[in-house]
């Protein structure tokens, strides 16, 4: 047996052909985990292709308004939630939720701002503004902007959203969409069902806006939708898949994927089960200042 270990090792240190590690498909795609992966809106994290056993990235600034969709908009909760994290971990990105569903659990917080009310729509046209009037007096130069924020725009239940304008607001809104879509500097992603989707279909600022050949899709259902167009093999595997997983069309081609899930970061707090029962002197005076630390007893971690 001594023999077998001394020649495992002896092997282990020598330069000798290793098979390559079989990648395993993550129990859960935490989005948290995808952040060092996160660097630009041209290339963001949306989960794991599961065919490949890599993860899975999209072009929201190359694709503009990219529609997400479901047979039921609850299968979508986490994902859209793990879409604002990891858009809110991109350098210089500002991140603009309008949540007209309230279903999020993202709130306003540094470069996240979270509403349902119209407001904010008419200061979020009032920034645009400044970014059109630069990139057309450099005539249209995409570089002339870069050295100002992007903006990544999530709207949660986009008939709602369309519904609460007023006529003014929706005359304004239409008119930014024509001033910022060649920038490459804003992105729209929406969510709905197929039904409110179909409602815009045939409205100019929906179809100059809203490619319907490449998106997200939630859950199973993919084969019979009709909001986002995918040459979908009849009996194909991923059509009746799990709500935790999805399909990301690019160009109509479908691509199987695991959807990144929500699991906010640790505020550090840590449960410890089992504690030790603390013992205090009882010779310390009521006005006396206790600092108690929490050594974890086989990490050596403490707090």
């Amino acid at each position: 047996q001594k023999l077998i270990f001394d020649t495992c090792a002896k092997l282990a240190g020598e330069n000798q052909p290793k098979a390559k590690n079989i990648p395993i498909l993550p129990d859960k795609v935490k989005a948290t985990d995808l952040v060092s992966n996160t660097n630009s809106l041209v290339k963001l994290p949306i989960g794991y292709n599961k065919d490949a056993v890599s993860i899975e990235y999209f072009n929201f600034i190359n694709n503009f308004m990219t529609p997400v969709s479901s047979q039921d908009t609850e299968n979508t909760v986490s994902f859209m939630d793990a879409l604002i994290y990891v858009g809110s971990k991109v350098a210089n990105t500002n991140v603009i939720v309008f949540d007209m569903l309230s279903t999020l659990k993202s709130k306003t917080e540094g470069n996240v701002v979270v509403s349902s009310n119209s407001e904010l729509l008419d200061k979020f046209i009032l920034e645009t503004e400044t970014l059109t009037k630069i990139f057309k007096d450099n005539k249209e130069n995409v570089q002339s902007l870069a050295n100002y924020k992007k903006y990544l725009v999530i709207i949660n239940g986009l008939d709602k959203f369309v519904n609460k304008l007023s006529t003014d607001q929706k005359t304004s809104f239409e008119t930014m969409l024509n001033n910022v879509r060649e920038m490459k500097q804003i992105c729209f992603i929406t969510l709905d069902n197929v039904n409110n989707y179909k409602k815009y279909e045939y409205e100019p600022w929906f179809k100059n806006s809203m490619g319907n050949q490449s998106g997200i899709w939630i859950g199973p259902g993919v084969g019979e939708q009709s909001a986002i167009r995918a040459s979908i093999p009849y009996n194909c595997k991923y059509k009746n898949c799990e709500v935790n997983y999805g399909v990301c069309i690019k160009n109509t081609k479908p691509i199987f994927i695991k959807q990144m899930e929500y699991n906010p970061e640790s505020k550090g707090v840590t449960i410890i089960k089992n504690p030790v029962p603390l013992k205090l002197n009882p010779n310390l005076k009521n006005n006396e200042n206790i600092v108690v630390v929490i050594v974890e007893k086989n990490t050596g971690r403490y707090g």
